[in-house]
């Protein structure tokens, strides 16, 4: 078993925000990736896909509009998650005035993230 604090986690910073990794293949883990992402209000990260993993959203606080490629737009509100299957393009956009954070889960210790 390991544990992870957030002042340890390795992080990402992104011009709509930041990730941090607490769980994935450089910590140890063997079949997926855990993390806290924060998107900035107003922000939105770039339309993406994961080819090998699912992904799981769970909104802690703030407000996302979730939009899949060919698809409307929807809203996640906390409490809230959103399963994001494997090859599906999608992004987030934060539209509450305050950020977004919400926890990420993959369903590979090795997650790949494909920018459009």
């Amino acid at each position: 078993m390991r544990q992870k604090d957030f002042r340890s986690a390795t992080v990402e910073s992104y011009p709509w925000g930041v990730i941090r990794w607490l769980h994935s293949s450089e910590t140890g883990t063997q079949s997926l990736t855990f993390g806290e992402m924060t998107i900035n209000p107003g922000s939105e990260n770039r339309q993406h896909y994961h080819p090998n993993c699912e992904e799981i959203l769970y909104l802690i606080s703030g407000e996302i509009e979730h939009q899949f490629e060919g698809a409307e737009p929807f809203v996640l509100k906390a409490g809230m998650s959103a399963q994001v299957p494997i090859g599906m393009k999608h992004h987030s956009k934060c539209t509450s005035v305050e950020p977004a954070r919400m926890l990420v889960a993959y369903s590979s210790a090795h997650h790949q993230v494909v920018e459009v």
